[in-house]
């Protein structure tokens, strides 16, 4: 019996440090490489639970990066309003002056960004994926200040330059997630087609990037062409000039590329200069914001995970709802009623720690919870539904921002 126990330890000591090896790698093998799964828990299940872990910490991660983003903007611009001119100070209300340099730049960037992510998830590592769509793009961008500042800018009895700035945010927001997926598009390695048609006819045509020696058919057509007589060529110059129409766009059914075997993927590299990048903003950030004693905005970037992982923990509901995201609907109004707290407790603060700590948790905490990238990525999708059922969601997220928050900033006192 002693020989068994002490074999036994042995094995179990000798295994050890492939099992701890292969679970701080996060491979699938760390079951197999303790010899036996433990009774009552799967290999799968520890799978699962370990992807979830490192998705955490990824949405950690890249929350530093977006609220790093989004504060450093908003402290270069400072003095930019975009649009929002009001600067009336409702006394002793808890009404400040507007401005749009909080949330203007960011959900523009941010809904760009998420574009790219999307289009091109399939090449990114799923963890570093997930961390870009909604701890970077989704703490970057913020619904709750946005809503903030249409609501102050109500109360100042600027209602139609509130909806003015509605309406331009929004239709902002929608046209760099669109330029977002046409730079992405041409980032997968289709080519430009350049076409050029006669009133509805098929006309010339010419490939960006095809292999060279592609010759077309209106090349052959051109050097034919070479003999005719001058009135002929003038007269035809002169109808191409009122009949032609140049279009570009991506050719979709132009085929891929192989990547060589002697070419190594660069999917590694990508990924490394990202996470360098990334990492390089956040300690410059926190640098500059320790050197300067910039309480507010270190205290920010210590709050920013945490309401990018409240969202990311509600986005798991989503899909119990579809089409009708109810938990992004949830979360950007919690949002809203965080950031309408957070203006009444550090308007009622003290000027030191007290105002700036009530002051981050709404600009970190609650700028983190709520998101526009999200929010526009689900105005996009098809599976929501027409434009009335877009255009429904569009105003329910509205309606709960400003019945959270119009009767807080206009009942309080600070």
């Amino acid at each position: 019996l002693k020989h068994c126990s002490v074999s036994s330890s042995s094995h179990a000591l000798a295994v050890l440090p492939s099992t701890v090896g292969a679970m701080v790698l996060g491979g699938a093998g760390a079951a197999g490489a303790a010899g036996s799964a433990p009774r009552g828990k799967p290999s799968s299940w520890n799978t699962a639970f370990q992807g979830r872990v490192w998705t955490a910490l990824s949405v950690v991660f890249f929350a530093w990066v977006g609220m790093a983003l989004r504060f450093g903007i908003a402290l270069l611009f400072k003095d930019l309003n975009f649009g929002l001119t009001t600067s009336i100070t409702l006394e002793p209300l808890c009404v400040k002056r507007t401005s749009a340099s909080g949330y203007f730049l960011q959900n523009m960037l941010g809904c760009f960004l998420i574009a790219l992510v999307t289009r091109h998830k399939a090449s990114l590592n799923e963890h570093v994926a997930v961390g870009l769509s909604t701890g970077l793009c989704g703490s970057l961008t913020t619904w709750a200040t946005w809503m903030q500042q249409e609501a102050f800018t109500v109360l100042h009895g600027e209602a139609w330059m509130a909806f003015v700035s509605l309406i331009s945010m929004l239709s902002l927001s929608l046209a760099s997630f669109k330029l977002g997926q046409i730079a992405g598009d041409g980032g997968m390695g289709l080519p430009l087609v350049i076409q050029r048609g006669q009133a509805g006819q098929a006309g010339a045509s010419a490939t960006v990037g095809a292999p060279a020696g592609a010759a077309t058919d209106d090349a052959s057509t051109g050097e034919e062409s070479v003999g005719e007589s001058s009135d002929e060529r003038s007269s035809d110059e002169e109808a191409s000039a009122v009949e032609d129409e140049w279009t570009l766009e991506l050719d979709d059914a132009y085929p891929e590329r192989e990547l060589s075997p002697k070419r190594p993927s660069r999917g590694a590299l990508v990924h490394c200069v990202l996470l360098g990048g990334t990492a390089l903003i956040v300690l410059v950030t926190v640098a500059l914001l320790s050197s300067f004693r910039h309480s507010e905005g270190l205290l920010c970037m210590a709050m920013a995970p945490f309401g990018a992982l409240v969202r990311w923990l509600l986005a798991f509901g989503n899909p119990y709802t579809a089409p009708f995201p109810v938990f992004t609907l949830i979360a950007n109004t919690w949002g809203c009623a965080v950031d309408a707290a957070n203006a009444v407790l550090a308007g009622r603060a003290d000027p030191g720690i007290g105002h700036d700590a009530w002051a981050a948790f709404g600009t970190g905490f609650g700028g983190c919870l709520s998101t526009v990238s999200t929010f526009v990525v689900e105005l996009q999708s098809e599976k929501l539904g027409g434009l009335r059922v877009r255009g429904a969601y569009f105003l329910t997220s509205l309606g709960l921002a400003m019945a959270v928050m119009l009767p807080t900033y206009a009942n309080t006192k600070c």
